[in-house]
């Protein structure tokens, strides 16, 4: 039975939403990943590049749909809001987690592979109108993937690391709320 609802709760991560909102997604995901890096500088700069293609296709995406200009400000509050987001979601079911990085992995070759077929010349134009056309995000893969393992690792010490920077979790915050419940005097 718990195999059952773990499938129908990954297969529920994929509904609903645009190709904004799995950007944006994408995006958290691995700005969460960067907390693993500590002092990798090279290794961070290639991963804020992952976050930035994400954040872009965010915005553009927006863009098109509402006909309004975003600033990027606008795109990372976005973009922390959504990290809180998987925040709850990884510590109700971590699993649900490991599937949104998995597709955010794949959606990342798509994009390199669209981006390095649709721009011969290098310019904000021809960047702009590749994101533009970006494919949209693909399924979640089968569960025999072989790459299963390594996100599930990926996810669990990134999200141990973003813990020891300073995150907030749903535990940390029951047990701040306890303590402030109890130095409020009762009379």
């Amino acid at each position: 039975m718990s195999i059952v609802l773990s499938f129908v709760s990954i297969n529920s991560v994929k509904a609903q939403l645009s190709k904004a909102d799995n950007a944006i997604q994408c995006s958290a995901v691995y700005h969460i990943v960067t907390a693993l890096l500590g002092s990798n500088k090279e290794a961070a700069e290639s991963l804020m590049m992952v976050q930035k293609t994400f954040s872009n296709i965010y915005a553009i995406e927006y863009e098109l749909r509402t006909k309004t200009t975003i600033t990027m400000g606008v795109a990372l509050k976005k973009r922390d809001k959504m990290m809180r987001k998987l925040g709850e979601i990884y510590d109700r079911n971590p699993q649900l987690v490991y599937a949104i990085e998995m597709r955010c992995d794949l959606w990342r070759k798509e994009i390199n592979r669209h981006l390095m077929s649709k721009i011969s010349k290098k310019s904000d134009e021809n960047y702009r109108y590749a994101l533009s056309s970006a494919p949209n995000i693909p399924p979640i893969p089968p569960k025999n993937h072989p790459r299963w393992a390594s996100s599930k690792i990926l996810i669990d010490k990134s999200f141990l690391a973003w813990g020891e920077t300073g995150r907030i979790t749903r535990d940390d915050f029951m047990n701040s709320l306890e303590r402030d419940l109890k130095k409020i005097p009762i009379d």
